[in-house]
Protein backbone atom coordinates (compact mmCIF):
# COMPACT_ATOMS: atom_id res chain seq x y z
CA UNK A 1 0.00 0.00 0.00
CA UNK A 2 1.12 3.58 -0.62
CA UNK A 3 -0.54 7.07 0.15
CA UNK A 4 -0.26 9.61 -2.61
CA UNK A 5 -0.19 13.50 -1.95
CA UNK A 6 -0.01 14.93 -5.70
CA UNK A 7 -4.24 15.17 -5.96
CA UNK A 8 -6.06 15.52 -2.40
CA UNK A 9 -8.52 13.70 -4.17
CA UNK A 10 -6.93 10.54 -4.56
CA UNK A 11 -6.70 9.06 -1.02
CA UNK A 12 -4.54 5.93 -1.16
CA UNK A 13 -3.34 3.79 -4.26
CA UNK A 14 -2.99 -0.10 -2.96
CA UNK A 15 -1.38 -2.17 -5.12
CA UNK A 16 -3.05 -5.34 -6.64
CA UNK A 17 -3.71 -7.31 -10.14
CA UNK A 18 -6.42 -7.83 -12.57
CA UNK A 19 -9.54 -5.22 -13.22
CA UNK A 20 -8.65 -1.74 -11.51
CA UNK A 21 -11.70 0.06 -9.26
CA UNK A 22 -11.64 2.98 -7.70
CA UNK A 23 -13.41 2.82 -4.65
CA UNK A 24 -15.42 6.31 -3.65
CA UNK A 25 -15.88 7.84 -0.89
CA UNK A 26 -17.41 10.91 0.60
CA UNK A 27 -15.22 12.59 4.00
CA UNK A 28 -16.44 15.74 5.79
CA UNK A 29 -14.52 17.31 8.49
CA UNK A 30 -18.28 17.80 10.30
CA UNK A 31 -17.93 17.28 13.82
CA UNK A 32 -21.56 17.17 14.18
CA UNK A 33 -21.51 13.90 12.79
CA UNK A 34 -18.09 12.72 13.28
CA UNK A 35 -19.12 9.42 14.20
CA UNK A 36 -20.92 8.56 11.12
CA UNK A 37 -17.61 10.65 9.00
CA UNK A 38 -15.24 8.16 10.78
CA UNK A 39 -17.49 5.11 9.64
CA UNK A 40 -17.59 6.08 6.11
CA UNK A 41 -13.84 6.48 6.08
CA UNK A 42 -13.30 2.60 8.08
CA UNK A 43 -16.09 1.61 5.40
CA UNK A 44 -14.00 2.64 2.16
CA UNK A 45 -10.66 1.22 4.08
CA UNK A 46 -12.44 -2.29 4.58
CA UNK A 47 -14.00 -2.33 1.26
CA UNK A 48 -10.44 -1.73 -0.50
CA UNK A 49 -9.10 -4.67 1.73
CA UNK A 50 -12.04 -6.74 0.62
CA UNK A 51 -11.72 -6.13 -3.38
CA UNK A 52 -7.65 -6.42 -3.09
CA UNK A 53 -8.36 -9.97 -1.19
CA UNK A 54 -10.34 -10.71 -4.54
CA UNK A 55 -7.43 -9.50 -6.77
CA UNK A 56 -8.35 -6.30 -7.81
CA UNK A 57 -6.32 -3.36 -8.22
CA UNK A 58 -7.75 -0.17 -5.95
CA UNK A 59 -7.62 3.60 -5.71
CA UNK A 60 -9.75 5.15 -2.86
CA UNK A 61 -10.92 8.39 -4.04
CA UNK A 62 -13.09 11.42 -2.72
CA UNK A 63 -16.27 12.52 -4.14
CA UNK A 64 -14.84 16.62 -4.88
CA UNK A 65 -14.84 18.90 -7.45
CA UNK A 66 -11.81 16.73 -8.93
CA UNK A 67 -12.90 13.80 -8.80
CA UNK A 68 -14.12 13.50 -12.62
CA UNK A 69 -10.83 14.41 -13.19
CA UNK A 70 -9.13 11.89 -11.24
CA UNK A 71 -10.69 9.38 -12.40
CA UNK A 72 -10.41 9.84 -16.32
CA UNK A 73 -7.05 10.12 -15.30
CA UNK A 74 -6.70 6.62 -13.69
CA UNK A 75 -9.14 4.88 -15.43
CA UNK A 76 -10.73 2.13 -13.30
CA UNK A 77 -12.80 -0.47 -15.24
CA UNK A 78 -14.70 -0.04 -12.71
CA UNK A 79 -16.02 2.63 -9.82
CA UNK A 80 -17.31 1.23 -6.22
CA UNK A 81 -19.92 3.25 -5.39
CA UNK A 82 -19.90 4.48 -1.37
CA UNK A 83 -20.53 8.03 -1.93
CA UNK A 84 -22.75 9.59 0.53
CA UNK A 85 -21.63 13.34 0.16
CA UNK A 86 -19.96 16.03 -2.42
CA UNK A 87 -17.49 18.31 -1.12
CA UNK A 88 -18.04 17.08 2.31
CA UNK A 89 -21.91 18.53 1.87
CA UNK A 90 -24.91 16.10 2.80
CA UNK A 91 -27.70 15.96 0.21
CA UNK A 92 -25.79 15.40 -3.05
CA UNK A 93 -25.57 11.69 -2.92
CA UNK A 94 -27.45 11.82 -6.22
CA UNK A 95 -25.33 13.86 -8.26
CA UNK A 96 -22.40 11.75 -7.56
CA UNK A 97 -24.36 9.23 -9.19
CA UNK A 98 -25.73 11.51 -12.07
CA UNK A 99 -21.81 12.87 -12.72
CA UNK A 100 -20.74 9.58 -12.91
CA UNK A 101 -23.26 8.34 -15.16
CA UNK A 102 -23.26 11.56 -17.75
CA UNK A 103 -19.47 10.52 -17.90
CA UNK A 104 -20.39 7.04 -19.08
CA UNK A 105 -17.87 5.99 -15.90
CA UNK A 106 -19.25 2.41 -14.61
CA UNK A 107 -20.25 1.79 -11.00
CA UNK A 108 -21.95 -0.18 -8.44
CA UNK A 109 -25.32 0.50 -7.20
CA UNK A 110 -28.42 2.46 -8.07
CA UNK A 111 -28.41 5.03 -10.29
CA UNK A 112 -29.64 9.20 -9.65
CA UNK A 113 -33.05 8.21 -10.27
CA UNK A 114 -33.06 5.29 -7.87
CA UNK A 115 -30.77 7.33 -4.89
CA UNK A 116 -33.62 10.32 -5.19
CA UNK A 117 -36.61 7.86 -4.73
CA UNK A 118 -35.08 6.29 -1.63
CA UNK A 119 -33.56 9.08 -0.09
CA UNK A 120 -36.19 11.65 0.05
CA UNK A 121 -38.13 9.40 2.01
CA UNK A 122 -41.36 11.27 1.28
CA UNK A 123 -41.25 10.29 -2.42
CA UNK A 124 -40.23 6.75 -0.92
CA UNK A 125 -43.34 6.44 0.88
CA UNK A 126 -45.49 7.82 -2.00
CA UNK A 127 -43.90 5.56 -4.22
CA UNK A 128 -44.47 2.79 -1.95
CA UNK A 129 -48.39 3.75 -1.48
CA UNK A 130 -48.43 4.05 -4.60
CA UNK A 131 -47.09 0.00 -5.57
CA UNK A 132 -49.56 -1.00 -2.93
CA UNK A 133 -46.26 -1.62 -0.81
CA UNK A 134 -47.24 -1.70 2.95
CA UNK A 135 -45.36 1.75 5.00
CA UNK A 136 -46.79 3.34 8.31
CA UNK A 137 -49.13 6.41 6.95
CA UNK A 138 -47.82 9.24 7.64
CA UNK A 139 -48.12 12.99 6.97
CA UNK A 140 -45.20 15.96 5.78
CA UNK A 141 -45.14 18.82 7.50
CA UNK A 142 -43.57 21.80 5.65
CA UNK A 143 -44.11 24.78 7.69
CA UNK A 144 -44.73 23.10 11.55
CA UNK A 145 -47.92 25.12 11.31
CA UNK A 146 -50.12 22.39 9.80
CA UNK A 147 -53.16 20.41 11.44
CA UNK A 148 -52.52 16.92 12.17
CA UNK A 149 -54.56 14.27 10.35
CA UNK A 150 -57.04 12.68 12.53
CA UNK A 151 -56.38 9.30 11.30
CA UNK A 152 -53.24 9.58 13.15
CA UNK A 153 -52.91 8.60 16.67
CA UNK A 154 -49.98 8.67 18.82
CA UNK A 155 -47.42 7.35 19.47
CA UNK A 156 -46.19 9.02 16.47
CA UNK A 157 -42.61 9.19 15.04
CA UNK A 158 -41.25 12.40 14.28
CA UNK A 159 -38.48 12.45 10.92
CA UNK A 160 -36.13 14.30 8.99
CA UNK A 161 -37.35 13.83 4.99
CA UNK A 162 -33.90 13.79 4.06
CA UNK A 163 -30.92 12.45 6.02
CA UNK A 164 -28.89 9.20 6.28
CA UNK A 165 -27.40 7.21 9.27
CA UNK A 166 -29.91 8.35 11.60
CA UNK A 167 -29.43 12.01 11.48
CA UNK A 168 -32.52 13.81 13.06
CA UNK A 169 -33.60 11.02 14.88
CA UNK A 170 -33.57 10.80 18.72
CA UNK A 171 -34.71 9.01 21.63
CA UNK A 172 -37.56 12.05 21.54
CA UNK A 173 -38.31 11.59 18.11
CA UNK A 174 -41.33 8.97 19.12
CA UNK A 175 -44.12 11.57 20.64
CA UNK A 176 -46.79 11.08 22.55
CA UNK A 177 -48.46 14.30 22.58
CA UNK A 178 -48.99 17.06 20.29
CA UNK A 179 -46.80 19.36 21.85
CA UNK A 180 -43.94 17.63 22.02
CA UNK A 181 -44.67 16.38 18.17
CA UNK A 182 -44.99 20.17 17.02
CA UNK A 183 -41.52 20.84 18.97
CA UNK A 184 -39.90 18.08 16.91
CA UNK A 185 -41.38 19.15 13.51
CA UNK A 186 -40.11 22.92 14.49
CA UNK A 187 -36.90 21.77 15.08
CA UNK A 188 -36.19 19.63 11.62
CA UNK A 189 -38.55 22.43 9.86
CA UNK A 190 -36.65 25.56 11.26
CA UNK A 191 -32.82 24.06 12.30
CA UNK A 192 -32.27 21.33 9.58
CA UNK A 193 -33.90 23.21 7.00
CA UNK A 194 -35.95 19.83 5.89
CA UNK A 195 -39.95 19.00 5.59
CA UNK A 196 -40.68 16.68 8.62
CA UNK A 197 -42.57 12.65 8.55
CA UNK A 198 -45.30 12.42 11.06
CA UNK A 199 -45.52 8.77 10.84
CA UNK A 200 -47.43 6.18 12.86
CA UNK A 201 -45.08 4.51 15.14
CA UNK A 202 -45.36 1.00 14.67
CA UNK A 203 -45.02 -0.96 18.21
CA UNK A 204 -43.16 -4.10 16.84
CA UNK A 205 -39.69 -5.86 16.47
CA UNK A 206 -37.54 -4.22 13.26
CA UNK A 207 -35.65 -6.06 10.67
CA UNK A 208 -33.27 -5.41 7.71
CA UNK A 209 -33.61 -7.45 4.79
CA UNK A 210 -30.36 -7.15 2.31
CA UNK A 211 -31.80 -7.88 -1.29
CA UNK A 212 -28.80 -8.49 -3.81
CA UNK A 213 -29.13 -8.90 -8.02
CA UNK A 214 -30.50 -7.36 -10.89
CA UNK A 215 -32.81 -9.44 -13.27
CA UNK A 216 -32.41 -11.80 -10.78
CA UNK A 217 -33.13 -10.80 -7.19
CA UNK A 218 -32.29 -12.61 -4.06
CA UNK A 219 -31.96 -12.07 -0.11
CA UNK A 220 -29.74 -12.88 2.64
CA UNK A 221 -30.93 -13.88 5.79
CA UNK A 222 -33.04 -11.55 7.55
CA UNK A 223 -31.61 -9.90 10.86
CA UNK A 224 -33.16 -8.56 13.98
CA UNK A 225 -32.14 -5.53 15.07
CA UNK A 226 -32.00 -5.26 18.72
CA UNK A 227 -33.74 -2.22 20.19
CA UNK A 228 -33.47 -3.26 23.60
CA UNK A 229 -31.34 -0.27 24.83
CA UNK A 230 -33.18 2.27 23.67
CA UNK A 231 -36.26 3.63 25.61
CA UNK A 232 -38.38 4.40 22.78
CA UNK A 233 -37.25 1.20 21.12
CA UNK A 234 -35.62 2.75 17.81
CA UNK A 235 -32.10 2.98 15.99
CA UNK A 236 -31.79 6.72 17.32
CA UNK A 237 -28.64 8.19 16.16
CA UNK A 238 -27.56 7.78 20.13
CA UNK A 239 -28.18 4.12 19.87
CA UNK A 240 -26.36 3.98 16.65
CA UNK A 241 -23.39 5.97 17.53
CA UNK A 242 -22.56 6.79 20.53
CA UNK A 243 -22.87 3.78 22.33
CA UNK A 244 -20.92 2.22 19.46
CA UNK A 245 -24.34 0.33 18.69
CA UNK A 246 -22.64 -1.84 16.23
CA UNK A 247 -20.47 -3.10 17.97
CA UNK A 248 -21.95 -3.06 21.69
CA UNK A 249 -25.79 -4.23 21.07
CA UNK A 250 -26.13 -7.50 19.27
CA UNK A 251 -27.57 -7.76 15.46
CA UNK A 252 -29.52 -11.03 15.90
CA UNK A 253 -29.13 -13.78 12.93
CA UNK A 254 -30.56 -15.67 11.98
CA UNK A 255 -34.11 -14.52 13.47
CA UNK A 256 -37.06 -17.23 14.64
CA UNK A 257 -39.91 -16.66 12.38
CA UNK A 258 -42.68 -18.71 11.61
CA UNK A 259 -42.22 -19.17 7.49
CA UNK A 260 -45.03 -17.56 6.55
CA UNK A 261 -43.90 -14.37 8.05
CA UNK A 262 -40.35 -14.58 6.62
CA UNK A 263 -41.64 -15.19 3.29
CA UNK A 264 -43.45 -11.98 4.01
CA UNK A 265 -40.80 -9.95 4.99
CA UNK A 266 -38.60 -11.23 1.61
CA UNK A 267 -41.37 -10.55 -0.58
CA UNK A 268 -42.04 -7.10 0.85
CA UNK A 269 -38.36 -6.02 0.58
CA UNK A 270 -38.38 -7.45 -2.91
CA UNK A 271 -40.71 -5.74 -4.14
CA UNK A 272 -39.79 -2.21 -2.48
CA UNK A 273 -36.05 -2.67 -3.65
CA UNK A 274 -37.48 -3.26 -7.47
CA UNK A 275 -40.27 -0.67 -7.52
CA UNK A 276 -38.03 1.77 -6.01
CA UNK A 277 -35.63 1.82 -9.25
CA UNK A 278 -32.57 0.08 -7.40
CA UNK A 279 -29.26 -1.77 -8.44
CA UNK A 280 -27.28 -4.79 -7.30
CA UNK A 281 -27.81 -4.24 -3.31
CA UNK A 282 -29.81 -2.30 -0.73
CA UNK A 283 -31.08 -2.96 2.50
CA UNK A 284 -34.72 -2.76 3.26
CA UNK A 285 -35.95 -1.63 6.60
CA UNK A 286 -38.62 -3.16 8.33
CA UNK A 287 -41.26 -3.57 10.92
CA UNK A 288 -43.73 -6.32 11.99
CA UNK A 289 -46.71 -4.90 13.60
CA UNK A 290 -49.07 -7.01 16.15
CA UNK A 291 -50.36 -9.17 13.53
CA UNK A 292 -47.22 -9.51 11.86
CA UNK A 293 -47.81 -7.38 9.14
CA UNK A 294 -44.44 -5.83 7.77
CA UNK A 295 -44.12 -2.49 7.18
CA UNK A 296 -41.35 -1.00 5.09
CA UNK A 297 -39.61 2.02 6.92
CA UNK A 298 -37.35 2.91 4.38
CA UNK A 299 -35.34 1.23 1.23
CA UNK A 300 -31.34 2.10 1.71
CA UNK A 301 -29.72 2.33 -1.97
CA UNK A 302 -26.84 2.91 -0.43
CA UNK A 303 -26.09 1.12 3.10
CA UNK A 304 -23.83 0.76 5.10
CA UNK A 305 -20.94 -1.69 4.27
CA UNK A 306 -18.50 -2.19 7.01
CA UNK A 307 -17.52 -5.32 8.39
CA UNK A 308 -20.09 -4.89 11.48
CA UNK A 309 -22.79 -4.15 9.32
CA UNK A 310 -26.68 -5.97 9.04
CA UNK A 311 -25.65 -7.12 5.57
CA UNK A 312 -22.08 -8.51 6.70
CA UNK A 313 -24.11 -10.17 9.52
CA UNK A 314 -26.55 -11.79 7.46
CA UNK A 315 -24.00 -12.67 5.19
CA UNK A 316 -21.86 -14.50 7.63
CA UNK A 317 -24.77 -16.76 8.23
CA UNK A 318 -25.27 -17.44 4.81
CA UNK A 319 -21.73 -18.28 5.00
CA UNK A 320 -20.64 -15.58 2.78
CA UNK A 321 -17.54 -14.27 3.58
CA UNK A 322 -16.92 -10.21 3.84
CA UNK A 323 -14.62 -10.31 0.84
CA UNK A 324 -16.91 -12.39 -1.10
CA UNK A 325 -20.00 -10.22 -0.35
CA UNK A 326 -17.80 -7.16 -1.59
CA UNK A 327 -16.91 -9.38 -4.87
CA UNK A 328 -20.49 -10.50 -5.39
CA UNK A 329 -21.79 -6.79 -5.28
CA UNK A 330 -18.91 -5.39 -7.89
CA UNK A 331 -20.02 -8.55 -9.73
CA UNK A 332 -23.79 -7.88 -10.67
CA UNK A 333 -22.86 -4.01 -11.40
CA UNK A 334 -19.78 -5.63 -13.63
CA UNK A 335 -22.40 -8.08 -14.82
CA UNK A 336 -25.01 -5.28 -15.42
CA UNK A 337 -22.30 -3.18 -17.37
CA UNK A 338 -21.22 -5.55 -19.31
CA UNK A 339 -17.78 -5.79 -17.87
CA UNK A 340 -16.36 -9.11 -17.63
CA UNK A 341 -14.75 -10.15 -14.24
CA UNK A 342 -11.54 -11.82 -14.84
CA UNK A 343 -10.78 -12.51 -11.35
CA UNK A 344 -13.61 -14.19 -9.24
CA UNK A 345 -14.45 -13.54 -5.72
CA UNK A 346 -13.13 -15.93 -3.17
Amino acid sequence: MKNTQKNHSVLEVLEGNGLKVAVLTSISKSENTKEVENNLLGMAKSVSRALIENGYEVIVVNADDKMISVLKKEKPHIVFNLAERFNGKQGYEHHVAALLEMQEIPFTGSGPAALINCNDKIRAKELMEYYGISTPKFQVFETGKEKLREDLKFPLIVKPSNTHDSIGIHEDSVVYSEKDMKKKVEHIVNEMSQRAIVEEYIEGKEYHVAVLGNRKLYTLPIAEADTSRSASKILSYEMKWNIDWYKEAPIICPVSLPKHVERALIDTAIKAHRKLGVNDYSRVDLRLDRNNIPYVLEVNANPGLTEDCFIFHAAAVAGIKYSALIGRILEHAAERHNIPILVAAK
